[in-house]
């Protein structure tokens, strides 16, 4: 009785300290865990915080440069508000984009960082046509239709960028004189209304009395 008491009091020490042993390893790990993510949220933090520190891009001198730009390019048109991306880290050959209001259509300018100082370089995206070429080149399809105008205008807006605007609205007035049959007066004969059709490359494709969109 007292060596099967004795051998069983062993079982049970040897039970009780495999349960130690795998309760203290079982901290340890979860201790080993819990100082990784520490670490791991300490080196996110000092992470953003260094990205944080470094020297981000003056993004309102850049607005006030894109619509400087715009403003040379389009003397006549009317450039409204510049939109810009949120402050960015000072990176060599990092680009983005801005965009400007030109005559109620939006223009995209590309910003280059030429160094990692602050310098950057601007570029246009897109084409474009001013009112008179469009006004030149819808009078010659009129001319080659057979039809000939004293004037031909097309001044809606000053500049047009056939992404946003392929019809243009234009007016032709005829040469000559009509009967005005209230006066009994010969006067000039009122303007008619033609839609010059843009092709992708800003150039005019066709003019007719009917819109494009309305064919």
């Amino acid at each position: 009785m007292s060596r099967q008491r004795d051998q069983n009091v062993a079982t049970r020490f040897r039970a009780l300290t495999s349960h130690a042993r795998r309760s203290r390893y079982a901290f340890d790990v979860s201790r080993t865990q819990r100082l990784f993510v520490g670490t791991l949220i300490a080196a996110a933090a000092l992470t953003a915080g260094c990205d944080s520190l470094q020297p981000k891009l003056d993004m309102r001198a850049i607005s006030a440069a894109v619509a400087s730009t715009a403003k040379n390019e389009f003397e006549r048109a009317r450039i409204g508000d510049t939109r810009c991306p949120r402050p960015r880290v000072q990176k060599r050959g990092d680009e983005f984009r801005c965009g400007v209001v030109v005559d109620a259509q939006v223009v995209s300018y590309t910003i280059t960082q030429t160094d990692g100082h602050g310098r950057v370089s601007i570029k246009r995206e897109g084409v474009f046509a001013f009112a008179q070429t469009v006004a030149d080149q819808g009078r010659a399809k009129l001319r080659e239709q057979g039809i000939t105008v004293s004037a031909f205008t097309c001044n809606d807006l000053n500049v047009y960028f056939p992404d946003q605007m392929s019809s243009v609205r234009c007016l032709a007035t005829l040469p000559g004189t009509v009967l005005d049959p209230i006066s009994g007066l010969r006067v000039k004969p009122r303007p008619v209304t033609y839609y010059a059709s843009l092709g992708p490359d800003g150039k005019v494709l066709s003019v007719s009395t009917v819109a494009e969109d309305q064919k």
